[in-house]
């Protein structure tokens, strides 16, 4: 199974009403979906959130809260750290987001876990890093040293950095 949370650019009409004209949103994993459209072929479950990561982070969990990108779930400041919003959201706001777009990809990535999948969550770049794969286990909290080892040898033997 696999996620891949940053590639969405759609902006919700009542989101983009309240944001700055102008205002800049990287940080998008650009081409992700196009890169990527084989595994399908291959039978593996591809789940693409079209939301971009600057209306809900759909990557952050639920009480990261509103604020700092790349931390908070709903980011009141882009990765340049310019204001997005003429008005920042509230909590009421973010539990609207989280019931519209939140959750469906989350339910969506549950779905097709079923119990026994393995879940890769693909981005397009690491900062810090000139490997062709960058692995993360969210500091060993999300796969078994064995199993990490086992995927880092099968992207080496087919000659890429890991």
């Amino acid at each position: 199974m696999v996620s891949i949370p940053h590639s969405g650019e759609e902006i919700p009409i009542e989101v983009g009403a309240n944001m700055k004209k102008g205002v800049l949103l990287p940080s998008v994993d650009w081409y992700l979906p196009q890169l990527y459209d084989f595994l399908p072929g291959l039978g593996a479950k591809v789940i693409i959130n079209p939301i971009s990561r600057h209306v809900i982070d759909v990557n952050r969990g639920e009480m990261t809260g509103i604020g700092s990108p790349n931390q908070c779930l709903v980011y009141t400041k882009n990765t340049m750290g310019r204001d997005i919003y003429i008005k920042n959201p509230d909590r009421i706001e973010m539990k609207r987001r989280i019931d519209a777009y939140y959750k469906p990809y989350h339910d969506a990535v549950a779905d097709a876990l079923g119990e026994n999948a393995w879940l890769f969550d693909l981005h397009s770049f690491a900062l810090g890093s000139d490997a062709d794969i960058v692995l993360g286990t969210h500091y060993g909290r999300t796969m078994m040293d064995c199993h990490l080892d086992a995927i880092a040898d099968i992207f080496a033997q087919n000659g890429f950095t890991v």
